[in-house]
């Protein structure tokens, strides 16, 4: 983690996909779907010398390279999800832990990820 950050930067996105919680005693045990929200916060140390922390199109496209692994698909059917449920929760922290691997530098990190199922509902994964 970046110690002494001065900023958040933060990117907010979607993607469609379809899901089914086993073991859950209640609808969501049943196929169903979500426009899924995405928000990552990452923490920037230092500014660049046109006064960046990372360029935000270059953030989202590193995100993307995730949501395009997930989106208008059953996530049930991915093999990033065969050994657990795909919930908000596992979702969250597979799209951090994998983005987490690809940016994290002295000067950048992942802070957290949050899915959104709705406006009402979503989870935030913080890392370990």
């Amino acid at each position: 983690m970046v110690k002494d950050s001065m900023f958040d930067l933060r990117v907010k996105t979607t993607f469609c996909a379809a899901h089914r919680l086993n073991g859950y005693d209640g609808d969501c045990s049943n196929i169903h779907g979500h426009n899924f929200g995405v928000i990552v916060v990452v923490k920037i140390k230092h500014l660049n010398t046109i006064g960046f922390g990372m360029d935000f199109k270059v953030l989202k496209k590193e995100i993307e390279y995730f949501l395009k692994q997930l989106d208008h698909k059953n996530l049930n059917d991915l093999d990033s999800f065969k050994q657990s449920n795909p919930t908000a929760e596992h979702i969250a922290m597979w799209i951090y832990d994998g983005l987490a691997k690809k940016i994290n530098s002295d000067n950048v990190a992942v802070a957290n990820v949050t899915i959104e199922e709705s406006e009402k509902y979503s989870a935030t994964y913080y890392g370990q």
